[in-house]
């Protein structure tokens, strides 16, 4: 079975994914790793690496190609590969035959988890996901067409609330929906 997960930062997605993977015996992947994998080998944080890479796309003087090649390789893997957990923005868009989740909770809890995973207040983190939610539409919209980001519940197979459940009770949870 392939599984994807899509969810805005903080709701969970790595935390469940990587359970999730682990407690079914499947290979789990993350288009974040990839991104930082990106990063490190140009020798820049991933902050700076997703400056760059909106900068060049604002500008015109690329057609996100940096963003082609990580979906190229998603949708590679989904194609070759089966029994794995996929997390990202797009892993859900781009392996049509997945099993589709998406986490969800509130802003204030969202923004609390980040705060503290990244050590910033819960007001920057929520400045910086509004920008970021803003800086995925606009690359999205041109590069895929894509309208509504983040996409509509109705895409999904499975939406649940990270915000009322500890990680191994989400997986739990996942685990009865999908079997």
């Amino acid at each position: 079975m392939k599984i994807t997960i899509f969810g805005l930062e903080g709701t969970g997605t790595s935390s469940v994914g990587k359970l999730l993977a682990e407690s079914m015996g499947y290979e789990f992947k993350s288009a974040g790793n990839i991104m930082r994998d990106m990063a490190n080998d140009e020798g820049i944080t991933l902050e700076e690496f997703n400056t760059n890479r909106l900068v060049k796309i604002k500008k015109g003087e690329e057609n996100g190609e940096a963003d082609k090649e990580i979906d190229s390789y998603i949708k590679k893997f989904g194609e070759e590969n089966d029994c794995f957990v996929f997390e990202g923005r797009l892993p859900w868009y781009l392996i049509s035959d997945a099993f589709k989740i998406k986490l969800i909770c509130s802003d204030d809890i969202r923004c609390r988890r980040v705060a503290i995973r990244d050590g910033i207040t819960q007001e920057k983190a929520y400045e910086n996901s509004i920008r970021r939610q803003e800086e995925n539409k606009e690359v999205f919209k041109r590069i895929y067409n894509m309208v509504n980001y983040p996409p509509d519940d109705l895409v999904f197979d499975l939406v649940i609330d990270t915000g009322i459940m500890h990680p191994e009770e989400l997986v739990k949870e996942i685990l009865s929906k999908v079997e």
